[in-house]
Parts: C-alpha cells; structure tokens; sequence
C-alpha cells in the first residue's frame, strides 16, 4: 500500500490557544510560571495603553533552546526534566503549551532573550500571529529572529533574562481580571522573601496606570496569610537593671477579637532582643478570597512552620520540615500539660491542642550581630553563651541563647494550645443539654435502690412508690412542655408570615378578576385565550406556592413527630418556601446529606429557618442579588451550621440582644410590613425559644469573607 502524511493548519496555533488556554488571565499567568520555571526569583507585568511587558530575570534562552522548545509546539521536554536547572523547582508546565498563550493575548510579539551561560549574546524574536495562523501549513509558520550583542535590562539589574512584550491586545482588561490573575499566581511566592536564599525567592510585580489595580492585585498574592483564625505576638521587655531575667509579653488573639495577654519572666536570660509573631490556620470548609482550602494546606506545608530571621536574612533550616520547636514531638507524646505555663493558665488537657506544624506560619526575628556586640561588654562567658549562626550558616548555636529563644516561642504556642481549649470547653458547656428534672430525679432511684439494705422496707417501697409517679409525670410534662414549645414557635411564625400570605392572595385575586374581565368579552381570538390560560397556569404556580408556607403545619406528623431530619432537605424546603415571598433570594445549600438535626419536628426546624431567612431578607432589601449562604462544620462532636447573607451586618457586641422579644435593629418600611416581611420583632426570639427546646445554642458570630452575617446553630452529638 502506498504511504500520505498528515499535514496540519497553521489555524491550530489559534484552536489549541484558544481551547488549552481559554481565558487572558489564565494566559498571561502561564507566562509568568514560565518565568517560574526558569529560575527567575523577579517577575515584572507592565501594561501599558495596549501593550503588556512580561520582564524576568531567569535563565534566558540559547538559540539552541529557543529553536527546540519554544518554537517547537508540544515539546515534552519540562515533563522529562521535572525540576529547573538553577534552583531545582517543580516545573509547572510539562505539556509544551504554555506560549500559545501569547496569541491568545496580543497580535504580535516581540521576545528579547539573554542566556545565562552568556551574558554577551541577546537573541531578538518577533512573531505576527496574525501571519502565522494563515500559513496554508504549521510548519510553514514563522517567526524572525536575530542575535547580536546584550542591550535590554532585567529585573534586579540581571545580565541574563526573557523580557516579552505583546503588542495589538486582543482583550481589556478589567479590574477584575486581575484578581483572577493573582488567584492563578500566588502558590508560586513565598510569604516573606527579604533575605531569602535565590532557590526560595519569586516575587511578582505588577505596574499599571490604575494604582487600585496594584492594590488589588498584591492583596489577592498575600490573602492566604490572612486566614489565620489566631495570632501569636511576643516580645522581649527592654531589661531592668542588676538582672539577668527577661520578661516575655505575650498576646493571644483569635479571629473573633477575644484575646488573651500575659508576661512570662526567663530567668538568666541571655538574649537581648527579639520579637515572634505566629498565625495559626484552622482550614476548613470554603475560604475567602477564592482559595481553595487544598491550595492553602500545601502552601503551609511549603512555606510553613516557624523561621527564624537574622536582620532580615532567613536562615533557611527553620520551617516547616524542622521541628525546633519540639511541637510535633510533644504532640507525638501524647502531652497533655505543658511545662512552660503557671498553673494559673493551665488548662485539662491542655496540649492537645497544640497546633501541628503545617498549621502555623511564624517568623521570629532576632540580630546576631547585636547580641554579639551586647554580649562582647559582658566577658568571654557571656559572648559563649550569646545568640550565634553556627560556622553551616543555616541555624543557631545549641547555647544558652537558642534555648531561651524556644522558650520564649514554645510559651505562647503553649499560651494558644491552652487558651484554645478552654474555649473548646466553654463551646461544650454552652451545648451540653440542660437536664430535666425526671433525669435527676431518676438518678435518686438510683441511688435509693444503691442503700435499699439500709432503709426500712415500707419506708422504701413509699419512697419508690412517690418517685416513679413523679418520674413519670415530670417526663410527660417535658415531653408536653418541649411539643408545645415547638408548635407554639411554629404558629407563631405562621401567624408573622399571614401578613405575607393575606398580601398575596390580594394580588391573586386582582390576577383572577383580570382574568374573569378578559374571559367576559364576546370574541376571543386563539392568543387571547393562550394568553388567559397562561395567567391561569401562573396564578395555580404563585397560589400553590404561597399555600406551601404553611404545609409543615398541614400533617399531624410534621407537627408533632420529632426525628432526627435530614438537614439539606429541611433547609431546602424552607428556602422554597420563602422565594414565594422573596422570588429573587438566593439560598446556597452546602450540607452533606448524610448531616442530620437534632430531634426536633419539621414545623419547629421551618419555623427556625423560616425567621432566619426573613431575617436575612430584611437586611438585604437594598441589595441588588440577595444571596443566603447555609453551610456546615464539625469540631468533634460539636455540629455546626451557618446562616450567613450579604446584608446590612450585626455589631457582634450587642447582637446578642436581638434574640429578645420585640428588640430590632433592623428599619423596616410600612410597606415591608404590609408584605409580611417581619418588622414585629419576634422572629429571632422565636429562633432561640424552639432550637432550645432541640438542644441547639444560636448565636451571632463573624461571618465569612464577602457575607455581612452569620449565625450559628451548634449543637453536640450523643456517642
């Protein structure tokens, strides 16, 4: 048989670009990881009128190399090489597409190139995409190139880099854009990179006429390091007089703005000054900002753990692979008390809540040479004992000083594992269910049948006698008490939510008259009565709907039956429920289906998220997209759901108050009221009075990024 070879179009330059690569931010950051792997440690974006400049001080490229692979489309040669050639950094790209994404972002490029390995040489490539997506063939597609003696200038005044600018932009670039863009870009930098070794540093700057576009694109590269849920300061205290102890002040501070501050003396104290804080990261469920909470773990587990910087310089064994600080031994141990607190800041069990490595991210800064300089005025013993870089230049002597430095960081790591769970515990008090009275009771039976031998027969079988009668009707009072509860909140929301139901039925009525008018003419045409049939199907849609506010209060066993109910399913019952009121209201639902609720009837948990939802509604009546947010954690035994909504907000100090009765923040207008959308107060009280009933605690905490409130319904499972 005879042989034909494929030929390919040039055009698939442009389908690859525009399919592989999709989107501009996306392109433009498949240069910069680029620049990434080529060793570059400086990246500089500048946008001009309609250009974009993509400068980096990274290896460069050789002729040899630009023919191979840059002008070789699909070149597998990153997937074979795995790590770069300098620094030794995982490749980001491996599938030999990443510079169609040129093309994808201007009409022409013009590349200028110095390679490392010869600084005197410059390599200058210009590529009109236009021209070469029209080849009749891929090979024929061209790009013109010469080389002649260095002239461009690179980042950090580097003799070797790429520089490419783009030209003839293909798309605007909006403000947003560049948030996305540094979404695609920050697990490549480093958190503080002052001093860093060059393997560690890549930095990413961008340079745009809109200075509220730097701003936010550099808040969105750092935004990880601000989803700390506490901070840990220390400070050395400047040194009295005639003594070699030190005082250490310590300052706890969690995200919900409790804090907790102390003063720690070490004693014979050879360090003269240094100052730590670390942050402690508790990531779970979706994080602001857009960061995933995969993508924030590994950073930690890069970038992570506790450093040490001398004068700004990072010495590099400190991390989050070293464990100087002893942490993941102690917690390895098993160790429950720490040896650093007094006993007036230990908590039960206290250090099992010691935070693992991969949690923290910490910097403690200290100067050798001035405590070098400090301790020449003491005498030989002093200047032994002094905070010294061993002769490896990567970690501090194994003396006096070092030891006294873990001390003064393992005391407010210590300080946090102790203070976190007291708060657990206090978390625990406030859901452990209150006992009813025929529970105590029933453990006087017990403890009447323990001493039966020494009590009189009759006089027992009396004391039984009256117990079990008041046994059980304490137990059928509680039963009744908890029903009666939770079907008084439930009529009560129903009763609010008439106000609603009576101005809807109005505007029905007004639909179906309309309607009865139209019907009374003497000729309908065929689109007359379509039309009339529509407006009918609507009305069935909108009465329907209305009538399903109430339908947990239609069967007895909604009423009255409690079961544990599935979570998502209830809270999306009631969020159709409420879009009869609010047809443009938004409810996300992030709830597993395995997640069930307290037992509790469906009319007490729909009079629950019914309030809180109106609730949500009212604060957001100026909002354009009204948007609810229900989602959940666990922290042991402890369940955990949130209701946030991008409303007004709440001042968590005084929020408390509105759960009482007919205590408002909330300006609701006349005509609010008249749609049934709340005003009367009671709503949130009715929350709190039903989910006590279900042993559930509600209160308001800080909400999410991007939500104004949030309130929490937690409670702890049995077993």
């Amino acid at each position: 048989m005879k042989t034909i070879e494929f030929t390919v179009d040039a055009a698939l330059l442009r389908e690859l670009g525009e399919r592989l690569v999709g989107r501009p931010y996306i392109a433009l950051a498949e240069l910069v990881k680029n620049s990434y792997d080529a060793d570059a440690t400086e990246v500089e974006l500048r946008f001009g009128r309609d250009s974009i400049e993509i400068a980096d001080n990274g290896n460069g490229m050789s002729f040899d190399s630009f023919r191979d692979f840059w002008m070789r489309i699909g070149s597998p040669h990153k997937e074979a090489q795995q790590t770069s050639r300098e620094f030794g950094r995982p490749l980001t790209g491996s599938k030999g597409v990443g510079r169609l994404a040129v093309q994808l972002l201007a009409n022409r490029l013009e590349l200028h190139t110095v390679d490392r390995e010869n600084v005197d040489s410059e390599l200058t490539a210009l590529v009109n995409w236009s021209e070469a997506v029209s080849a009749p063939e891929l090979t024929r597609a061209k790009a013109r190139w010469t080389d002649g003696p260095r002239t461009s200038e690179f980042p950090k005044r580097s003799p070797h880099g790429t520089r490419l600018i783009l030209s003839e932009l293909q798309h605007d670039w909006l403000s947003d854009a560049f948030t996305l863009l540094a979404r695609e870009l920050w697990t490549l930098e480093p958190p503080f990179q002052v001093g860093a070794a060059s393997s560690e540093a890549f930095h990413v700057s961008l340079h745009h006429p809109d200075q509220e576009v730097v701003v936010k694109f550099e808040q969105q590269m750092k935004a990880v390091l601000d989803l700390w849920s506490a901070r840990i300061v220390g400070k050395l205290l400047p040194r009295a007089e005639s003594s070699d102890d030190r005082t250490l002040r310590v300052r706890v501070l969690f995200r919900d703005g409790t804090s907790k501050k102390t003063d720690h003396v070490i004693e014979n104290c050879a360090i003269d000054e240094a100052e730590y804080e670390v942050r402690v990261f508790s990531l779970r469920h979706r994080q602001p900002f857009g960061i995933s909470v995969t993508e924030a773990r590994q950073y930690l587990r890069d970038y992570g753990g506790v450093g040490v910087y001398d004068a700004g310089f990072r010495l590099p064994y400190y991390g989050a692979d070293s464990d100087w600080l002893d942490i993941a031994r102690d917690a390895g141990r098993r160790l429950s008390r720490s040896e650093l607190l007094p006993e007036e800041l230990l908590v039960t069990e206290g250090l099992q809540y010691l935070p693992t490595n991969e949690r923290l991210f910490g910097v403690v800064n200290v100067n050798t040479s001035h405590e070098r300089r400090v301790a020449a005025t003491k005498g030989k013993s002093a200047a032994r004992e002094a905070l010294a870089i061993q002769v490896t230049r990567d970690r501090l002597a194994d003396n006096r000083a070092y030891h006294n430095l873990v001390e003064a960081v393992r005391f407010g790591i210590d300080l946090y594992a102790n203070e976190e769970a007291a708060r657990a515990y206090a978390r625990d008090a406030m859901l452990t269910p209150v006992e009813p009275l025929h529970e105590h009771l029933e453990r006087v039976e017990e403890v009447l049948e323990q001493f039966k031998d020494q009590i009189p027969p009759a006089v027992r079988t009396q004391l039984s006698t009256e117990l079990e009668s008041i046994v059980e009707a304490g137990r059928s009072e509680a039963t009744d008490l908890a029903r009666q509860a939770g079907l008084l909140g439930a009529l009560a929301t129903a009763g609010i939510a008439t106000l609603a139901y009576e101005h809807e039925t109005s505007k029905q009525l007004a639909l179906l008259e309309d309607a009865a008018d139209r019907l009374r003419q003497d000729r309908l045409t065929a689109a007359q009565r379509r039309e009339i049939a529509d407006d009918l199907e609507r009305w069935v849609a909108r009465a329907r709907a209305t009538r399903n506010l109430f339908g947990h209060l239609v069967t007895t066993s909604e009423r009255e039956e409690r079961a544990r109910l599935r979570a998502r399913r209830v809270v999306q019952q009631v969020a159709a429920q409420v879009r009869a009121l609010v047809p443009s209201l938004v409810v996300d639902v992030d709830l597993l289906d395995s997640l069930r609720l307290p037992p509790a009837a469906m009319a007490e948990w729909a009079a629950i998220f019914q309030n809180l939802f109106l609730n949500a509604a009212n604060a957001m009546l100026d909002i354009a997209e009204p948007r609810i947010w229900v989602h959940t954690g666990d922290a042991g035994n402890t369940q955990v759901i949130w209701v946030e909504d991008v409303g007004t907000g709440v001042d968590l100090e005084t929020a408390d108050e509105l759960f009482r009765p007919f205590v408002r923040r909330q300006t609701v207008s006349a005509e609010r009221q008249r749609l049934g959308m709340g005003g009367t107060g009671l709503g949130l009280a009715i929350v709190r009075m039903v989910a006590r009933q279900a042993n559930v605690r509600v209160r308001f905490v800080e909400p999410d990024d991007g939500y104004s409130t949030c309130v929490e319904l937690a409670w702890k499972e049995r077993g």
